[in-house]
């Protein structure tokens, strides 16, 4: 192979997988956001989630699935505490069309930790989304919150990560697959991330996120595709 075009198909890969890269932590970082529209709520992919407020009026959401295996029974601890000033907290949890389906968690939290624990039996499966209201207390410079979800609950597998180091060819370039399917066009693959944060308006963070890295996956694979000659 001349070594001048396996040099320049090198670099092309690095910028693909560098793109891919950052499409990859934008994707994460916007997922560590709590969602605070109750039609996308954050996904628990453990049984425990936490946050914080500062004194202003605002709205979480989470969601789990109950399960209604044998015995059905969910069970919610929520702690909660202040830097000073007490105040209070409100866990609310909606099935479909936003009906109630477990009875609300009400604590008022200070300096120590205040908890609390609802429990409820579901006798079908079905989604449950968890709003969490913060108050509007001036008064109140940070409140801390802890949820632990546990019983007949599944929680959303958490995405795989990229490792950093084993995917950027630029550190250790791998000889590549002459068999694959490649293309010309893979110079123009550092635009993904530049497509990712072309979102479409309306659409909440997490989905704004994932549409933009399909399409930016997709141009990539197709550029990859066009050529014949990149080996």
């Amino acid at each position: 192979m001349n070594t001048s075009r396996y040099e320049k198909n090198a670099r092309r890969l690095s910028r693909l997988a560098a793109a891919m890269l950052t499409v990859a932590a934008f994707a994460a970082h916007a997922a560590a956001q709590v969602s605070t529209d109750p039609d996308s709520p954050t996904p628990m992919t453990t049984n425990v989630v936490a946050g914080k407020g500062n004194g202003k009026a605002r709205t979480h959401y989470y969601s789990f699935v109950a399960t209604a295996a044998d015995p059905g029974e969910v069970k919610v601890k929520v702690t909660a505490s202040t830097d000073e000033r007490s105040t209070n907290l409100r866990v609310n949890f909606l099935g479909d069309e936003g009906k109630e389906v477990m009875d609300e968690i009400y604590l008022i939290p200070h300096r120590d930790p205040a908890t609390k624990v609802g429990k409820h039996t579901f006798a079908e499966r079905q989604k449950v989304v968890m709003r969490v209201t913060l108050p509007d207390d001036p008064q109140v410079k940070l409140l801390n919150y802890k949820i632990e979800v546990t019983g007949a609950v599944e929680f959303e597998q958490p995405a795989a990560t990229p490792d950093p180091a084993s995917a950027h060819p630029a550190d250790a370039p791998a000889a590549p697959d002459p068999a694959a399917p490649t293309s010309d066009a893979a110079g123009q693959s550092e635009q993904p991330a530049q497509q990712a944060a072309e979102v479409q308006p309306g659409k909440s963070v997490k989905h704004k996120v994932r549409d933009g890295a399909k399409r930016a996956g997709k141009s990539a694979l197709k550029d990859l595709l066009k050529d014949d000659n990149l080996f």
